[in-house]
């Protein structure tokens, strides 16, 4: 390092502390003239160590930064009597300040691009706070060369229940399998990768390599009725837990096939069909409130029968509709204020339900009567989470992950496997909190700053 002493008869005096070459005095002197030359006092001929070395003009530095900074250093040359060497004198400052500008935009860019924010407008956010305009090529270089260096950190414990799906992407128009697995406990993620294709034997030699270091009780997963054979093939031993919420998404998808027309034009679903369909919700999860209010709804609009239209939904059943909006609405708000969202029912609890609907399964219609087959099928694979307490019931937090490192209109932009990768690579190290920092040292850079501007400013 240089320390400038301002006590020098030169005042421009300075120390270098570190000596290079051998037979060389300990310490090197340097000083920086009126102009702005930067030359050694006493060099040493690097060649033959000869002292008798004379001062032979200045080349100035050629970097545009420095140039562009309206800072001119001039670097003294030395021409050695004894052997005709000519060497310049080589200032360290200059190239540490140019590497820590660089660094500075590079952990710029990387910052802007992590966060998915467009080349365009990385490109005038960097014209903007340093004043220097970059080609998107340099900016998608600075990107991969940084995302590169990340190094990716393997998750050495695990609680044995994990979440599992799959996601399908394009890159350059060819299908590509993003495989996820999520520690259920510790919400790590395991692994994240992608496979050419979706057929089974790929997925099961991936999950098998991958997982091989970690103990397996159970998987969380989509409703696909292959899971469980796929995953059995494996790992005999595991238990499997369809996700809850894809099931309630299918039940509202079953009901929105009953929706009718009211007198504005606009569909909605019956009273009696939205009774219906909390029945099958009441299944997992407490709705015994919707249902009572319900009931009392239906109650009303019975009593009121002279009101009805034939194929419409009257102006009475809108209001009763949207008097139970509203108190869902207030439910909602009330639930949220508790640890848990919605009571879990026991499994007691589920099976009670299950079997009062199998006992009145001919007054639904058809596509229900088959969810509610499918649901006593597989109830074994619906109610894990109630036998084992760290089970989730849902598959939320992959598909919380997903949503958070790549969004649905970013899974065909993809113009090499590259760079997906370095993309799932760093949403890996993002979500498992190890990224590390691109370092940079914004004060000492502003002080190495100061220094220069202050001997070779203009």
């Amino acid at each position: 390092m240089i320390e400038y002493n301002l006590r020098l008869n030169n005042f421009f005096g300075c120390v270098f502390a570190q000596p290079k070459i051998k037979n060389m005095p300990s310490m090197q002197r340097f000083s920086i003239n009126a102009s702005g030359k930067f030359y050694e006092i006493n060099p040493v001929c690097l060649r033959c160590n000869s002292t008798h070395v004379v001062h032979n003009g200045n080349d100035k530095y050629k970097s545009k930064l420095i140039k562009e900074l309206s800072i001119t250093i001039k670097r003294g040359k030395s021409l050695c009597m004894n052997c005709d060497y000519t060497w310049t004198t080589h200032y360290d400052e200059a190239e540490l300040f140019v590497q820590q500008y660089k660094q500075m935009i590079t952990t710029a860019v990387f910052e802007l691009c992590m966060f998915d924010v467009s080349l365009d407008k990385v490109v005038e956010s960097i014209s903007t706070i340093f004043g220097k305009k970059i080609s998107y090529e340099w900016v998608r270089k600075l990107y991969i060369n940084a995302a590169k260096n990340i190094e990716q950190k393997k998750v050495l414990k695990s609680s044995g229940i994990f979440h599992y799906d799959e996601q399908y992407l394009k890159v350059n128009n060819k299908d590509v399998v993003r495989v996820v697995v999520i520690d259920a406990v510790t919400k790590e993620v395991i692994f994240d990768e992608t496979a050419n294709d979706n057929r089974i034997e790929t997925l099961k030699d991936k999950l098998n390599l991958k997982m091989l270091p970690y103990r397996k009780e159970a998987f969380i997963v989509d409703l696909a009725s292959g899971y469980p054979k796929m995953l059995a093939d494996i790992f005999p031993k595991v238990k499997i837990q369809f996700c809850l919420f894809h099931l309630n998404k299918l039940i509202l998808r079953d009901f929105g096939y009953s929706k009718k027309l009211n007198r504005y034009g606009k569909k909605e679903i019956p009273l009696q069909e939205l009774y219906n369909m909390y029945l099958l919700l009441n299944i997992f999860f407490n709705h015994e409130a919707e249902i009572s209010f319900l009931k009392k709804q239906l109650r009303k609009l019975c009593e009121n029968k002279f009101m009805q239209e034939e194929g419409l939904i009257s102006f009475y059943e809108m209001r009763l509709i949207s008097e139970f909006a509203e108190f869902r609405n207030g439910l909602k708000k009330n639930r949220r204020k508790h640890v848990r969202y919605l009571l879990r029912n026991s499994k007691a609890e589920t099976l009670n339900i299950l079997a009062k609907l199998e006992r009145e399964i001919s007054f639904f219609p058809k596509k229900v009567k088959k969810r509610i087959k499918m649901i006593i099928k597989n109830i074994d694979h619906l109610t894990l989470f109630q036998d084992n307490p760290l089970v989730s019931p849902t598959n939320n937090v992959l598909e919380q992950y997903y949503s958070a490192t790549l969004q649905k209109t970013e899974k065909k932009k993809f113009r090499c496997i590259e760079s997906l990768h370095l993309k799932i690579k760093i949403a890996r190290e993002r979500w498992n909190k190890t990224l590390d920092d691109i370092s940079f040292d914004f004060f000492g850079f502003l002080q190495l700053f100061a220094r220069m501007h202050y001997f070779f400013g203009t």
